[in-house]
């Protein structure tokens, strides 16, 4: 028997809410990497390791949570996808590298 509140009759599409941290941890990595921006292959590996090292943290809307921010949260918040996305560029060009000679 279904409950009337059951959330797979609803219409929940993908924008109803979102990680946070993915817009972020994407401006990241398209700034730092925007010479291999059309590699979605490479980027989409970059991003998944980035967000892997940062705590979940779903929103329905940027502005909900960066309207109570403090000035202080924002950069931390920041220096923490900085470093993700840094991180995520070495571990994901060393394993590539490790592959590619591998393969040799």
């Amino acid at each position: 028997m279904k409950s009337s509140l059951d959330w797979r009759d609803r219409d929940f599409s993908s924008e109803a809410f979102h990680n946070f941290y993915e817009r972020l941890v994407m401006d990241h990595i398209l700034i730092i990497e925007a010479d291999r921006a059309d590699d979605i292959e490479y980027i989409t590996n970059v991003a998944c390791v980035a967000l892997n090292h940062l705590p979940p943290r779903y929103i329905r809307s940027d502005v909900d949570l960066t309207l109570y921010m403090s000035p202080k949260e924002c950069q931390e918040i920041e220096l923490k996808v900085s470093r993700a996305v840094k991180n995520a560029i070495i571990f994901v060009n060393e394993r590539a590298s490790h592959f590619e000679s591998a393969l040799s």
